[in-house]
């Protein structure tokens, strides 16, 4: 009898533990159904926050414009995206007209942080090139939470977040700083406090020497995405905010086949002395001013080192406006050397065989080009002086649409900046994922 009593409340010792099991496994198989459920929820929102903003920064347009459009178009796209639980018919996103950093779709640009050297999100710089989008569903978004299967087992009945991603409208690999020399140590040399920002774009030196790119100046800084050296880098760490890329592959002269412009035909018009309006032309005596302000009308304008000899010299308070659509051709056995606070302002042709080029030095020509002091000197379109060494230097800002360059040498305590104005890129723009 006794032992019969033993077994019963062995049996049923042995019933709890199995039910107490029964429950343990089918929580932990609730759970992982759940975990399953919320996961797979969570990749489709990344999807549809890639899709998004993918199709966003595709209808921006290179000038930054068109954010309405790209607000539109990541909108229709997530809704085109369907979740698991919360958005089978579609994820909602506002288009969030007001750019709240916070928001759903939110327009900014990709570019390098000055004071960290990383790649980052600014959502108030009034060029935008990039959208971000954040896919999200649960409380405070226009998209239901995730409902669970055995989460209220365990006190969550919903499960709710949501996945960002950024795109950004890249354009082509173009560097827009090439410098030409294919052997030179120091080719780019920087030195100084200045600055070359060239934003999200790139920078080639072809010389395939180990000390391709050297720095000379602690507080000297190049911002770019990358730096490409077909040899390699003596500068110092720190001197480039973006990234080092040695060992890269040799780049082309982009202007290779460009013509040179003949003067066979053209009128010689002597010299530009002083102020007052000029027309196209052959300029035999080239430039030669210390005072007033020259007004050049749209054209070629080909500059020579006949008497006085100089090809370009600017000094005192000489300006040159070449803003009308405007290429400057320095022909032979000059260069340009300038000072006081005088300056050049050079808008390059739209159309024509010079498109976007405004300043062209003969490939024959390898005359240094100085530039120092306060000399002001702005370039909407490509400085092209493929066989001669450019030195910027002093402390003036100067602003650059693209520079091709035999050398480069950069001093001083300014900011040159490149910005691909009037540059047409070789090939279309294209969405890219960033982050």
């Amino acid at each position: 009898m006794l032992h019969r009593r033993k077994a019963s409340r062995r049996r049923g010792s042995v019933s709890i533990l199995a039910a107490v099991l029964g429950l343990v496994l089918i929580a932990i198989a609730g759970l992982a159904i759940d975990t399953a459920w919320v996961m797979t929820a969570r990749q489709q929102l990344q999807r549809t926050a890639d899709a998004a903003a993918l199709a966003g920064a595709a209808r921006l347009s290179p000038s930054g414009t068109a954010q309405g459009a790209a607000r539109t178009a990541a909108v229709n796209c997530a809704a085109a995206n369907t979740v698991v639980g919360c958005c089978p018919n579609g994820v909602m996103l506002d288009p969030n007209p007001s750019n709240d950093p916070n928001g759903d779709v939110v327009v900014g640009r990709w570019k390098v942080d000055d004071a960290t050297g990383a790649n980052v999100f600014d959502p108030t710089d009034p060029a935008p090139n990039a959208v971000q989008v954040r896919a999200r569903c649960g409380e405070g978004t226009l998209n239901a939470s995730v409902p669970l299967f055995f989460g209220s087992l365990f006190g969550q009945a919903t499960s709710q977040g949501g996945r960002p991603a950024i795109a950004r409208l890249a354009p082509p690999d173009d560097p827009l700083v090439v410098v030409l020399d294919p052997t030179r140590p120091g080719a780019l040399s920087i030195g100084g406090s200045v600055n070359l920002d060239v934003g999200s774009a790139t920078v080639q030196v072809d010389s395939s020497d180990p000390c391709a790119l050297v720095s000379n100046g602690a507080a000297a800084e190049i911002t770019a995405t990358r730096v490409r050296i077909v040899g390699g880098s003596c500068a110092g760490n720190g001197t480039v905010k973006g990234s080092v890329v040695t060992g890269a592959k040799y780049l082309a002269d982009p202007l290779a086949s460009l013509a040179e412009p003949s003067t066979l035909g053209m009128p010689d018009l002597g010299a530009i002395t002083g102020g007052g309006s000029y027309q196209p032309g052959y300029y035999s005596g080239g430039i030669d001013m210390n005072n007033g302000t020259a007004s050049l009308a749209p054209g070629t304008y080909v500059i020579g080192s006949q008497s006085p000899g100089n090809g370009i010299r600017m000094s005192g308070n000489s300006f040159v406006d070449a803003t009308a659509g405007v290429t400057i051709f320095l022909q032979n056995g000059g260069s340009y050397s300038a000072g006081g606070n005088s300056g050049m302002h050079i808008t390059a042709p739209s159309s024509g065989t010079y498109q976007g080029v405004g300043f062209f030095q003969s490939r024959s020509n390898s005359a240094a080009f100085n530039l120092s002091g306060n000399v002001d000197f702005d370039v909407d379109g490509t400085v092209y002086i493929p066989r001669a060494p450019v030195s910027l230097q002093g402390d003036s800002g100067r602003r650059f649409g693209r520079l091709l360059t035999g050398t480069l040498d950069l001093g001083g305590n300014a900011t040159i900046t490149v910005d691909g104005s009037l540059v047409a890129p070789t090939g279309p723009r294209v969405p890219c994922l960033v982050e």
